[in-house]
């Protein structure tokens, strides 16, 4: 066993035996067996699931996501060294599947997997270049490893193989943070928001972004406890010249930690003092370069005087340096809206509902860009998920029917124009329900002539 030990390799076999999604996936009849293998495998049965996936692997070998479920069962049922023997004794030559179900199977075996595990992946990469999970596994088996240099090139290559595909992109960002390119890691993160993230992978980006810029590094332990009282001063109390004489007591001891400028900044903000807040979140811009934060609070003092020109650029600054932050691009989006562009007020707000997906505000204002962009689906597919969100809400029951009403107006199919004016009926008279008085209800109703 090496060094790391058998518990460190559990966790190495989890996370290349995790799903990232990959190509050749079962239909039909496969579909429903793949199914209950799958939960047979999740209620402490594997043996029973083992030649469930071993017949459906055979009839699809291609199938890496079964072959990656396949090895697992072995693993769970504690029979790995039976799957390695059964592998390594096949007379023929081996496939790309079979090196690729190896070096995963060596890897979940707690005794000298680096040699073994990484020689079968690499095999499998060099049979077939063109498949990503096979680099993307050999990268992550390394960067597991703590091979972070040699980790880069496969998952670079994944990536470029397939660019969309979020979780690689998000292990990417990984090794290129722990081989010293937080530039490297952030340019990742920046792909990955526009990839359709899980909530999982936003959280773990987030977990990152803050490795890579964690506001509070440069604070000694002495102050942490001054610093609690002082947001508590700014964020509990309401009480900002408290907080302020807090923080510049620890400013004047320790004038170069960024964190305690953009807290005082926050707190003459509350002050109305502008002025200088500008200058103190300049001062912690100048003490933490990578640290987007600052730039975001700039943009909204700037957006508060109406500087948009200032405002729009302290925004995409702080999105460029820290790709994490919803509510810069919830700000960009507003202001694409503003200038008339639906395009990239889309695409900003879609970043901010991926960030935060439960987010009412994000989906609404996604929701108009695609409606001013005339797509009336994508607007209608956010606004009823708003809807499951907050069933009562009036506000967006109107939306609903607003939306078909102007997909109503913009239609030229016989079809289209009668099923917009049942929806919008149907959604106007949701909201007189609610509220019988409602003007704007009231006059929609009466423009497609509907009580």
């Amino acid at each position: 066993m090496t060094a790391r030990g058998a518990s460190g390799l559990s966790v190495i076999a989890a996370a290349l035996l995790g799903v990232s999604g990959c190509s050749h996936a079962p239909s039909g009849p496969a579909v429903a067996a793949s199914d209950a293998a799958h939960r047979l495998v999740e209620q402490g049965q594997p043996a029973k699931a083992i030649p469930i996936l071993s017949e459906l692997h055979r009839q699809t070998p291609g199938d890496l996501s079964l072959a990656r479920s396949l090895v697992e069962a072995y693993v769970r049922a504690g029979r790995v060294d039976e799957l390695i023997a059964e592998l390594s004794e096949s007379a023929r030559g081996k496939s790309a599947d079979e090196h690729y179900m190896l070096g995963l199977a060596y890897f979940a075996r707690s005794r000298d997997p680096e040699g073994p595990a990484i020689r079968e992946l690499q095999a499998a990469t060099a049979l077939a270049p063109g498949e990503p999970e096979f680099h993307y596994r050999l990268g992550l088996g390394l960067l597991e490893l703590e091979q972070y240099d040699s980790a880069l090139p496969p998952l670079e290559r994944a990536v470029q193989l397939s660019p969309a595909r979020a979780r690689m992109i998000l292990t990417l960002a990984r090794a290129r943070h722990r081989s010293g390119d937080s530039a490297g890691a952030i340019a990742a993160l920046g792909k990955l928001v526009v990839a359709r993230p899980e909530r999982s992978e936003v959280l773990a980006a987030r977990q990152l972004m803050e490795q890579i810029a964690d506001p509070f590094a440069a604070l000694p332990t002495s102050e942490r406890g001054t610093l609690e009282k002082s947001l508590q001063f700014l964020h509990e109390h309401d009480a900002p010249q408290q907080a302020i004489a807090s923080l510049e007591g620890i400013a004047r001891e320790h004038p170069e930690v960024p964190v305690v400028h953009t807290l005082l900044a926050l707190a003459y903000e509350q002050l109305d003092d502008d002025g200088t807040a500008v200058d103190e979140l300049r001062r912690a811009i100048d003490l933490a370069p990578l640290d987007g934060k600052g730039w975001y609070f700039l943009g909204e003092v700037y957006l508060r005087r109406l500087r948009t020109a200032q405002a729009r650029e302290s925004f995409q600054r702080a999105v460029e340096l820290n790709p994490l932050l919803e509510d810069a691009y919830f700000r960009l989006g507003d202001l694409a809206l503003d200038e008339q562009d639906p395009a990239s007020a889309q695409g900003y707000f879609q970043i901010a509902a991926a960030l935060s997906p439960d987010s009412v505000p994000a989906r609404g204002k996604l929701a108009l860009a695609l409606q001013l962009k005339g797509d009336f689906a994508g607007a209608e597919r956010e606004l009823r998920e708003v809807l499951k969100r907050e069933p009562d809400s009036v506000e967006f029951k109107l939306r609903m029917g607003a939306l078909y009403l102007d997909q109503r107006s913009r239609s030229s199919n016989v079809r289209d124009r009668e099923r917009a004016t049942v929806e919008a009926a149907f959604w106007l008279r949701a909201v007189l329900k609610a509220e019988p008085d409602h003007p704007v209800a009231s006059r929609g109703l009466q423009s497609i002539g509907a009580r």
